[in-house]
């Protein structure tokens, strides 16, 4: 029985490794995610200014 609970704590470890691991790399795509969407999104603000510029330029 006592073999059956070494391999047992030896899964679960593996197991907490792997969802550590796996949660790492979830953590660094939403940041990754998240920077460039706020550089899209600062794209866009100064293309809807240039936009408006020409806009104004064309009145």
């Amino acid at each position: 029985m006592n073999e059956n609970v070494e391999l047992i704590v030896n899964e679960l470890s593996m197991q907490i490794a792997n969802l550590s691991k796996e949660r790492a790399i979830y953590a660094a795509l939403a940041t990754q995610y998240k920077h460039e969407l706020e550089q899209v999104k600062a794209e866009l603000e100064e293309l809807k200014k240039e936009q408006n510029n020409k806009k104004g330029e064309e009145k």
